[in-house]
């Protein structure tokens, strides 16, 4: 019997990831990210998409 409490289960490594703070060069790609949830979805008060320089002084706070 293998105890997993002690041995976790081998994962494979299939991708890596960076998570970093976001700079105003990353700022295009947030708002086209947040503009597909508000076109297919459903999870923001947005109805709308927005441009970057309507998301600039939110990305500054």
């Amino acid at each position: 019997m293998i105890d997993w409490k002690y041995k976790p289960y081998p994962f494979p490594q299939l991708f890596t990831m960076q998570i970093r703070i976001a700079t105003t060069e990353d700022l295009a790609q947030i708002v086209a990210i947040y503009n597909q949830a508000v076109l297919q979805g459903n999870c923001t008060a947005d109805t709308e998409p927005l441009d970057v320089t309507e998301r600039q002084k939110w990305f500054n706070e």
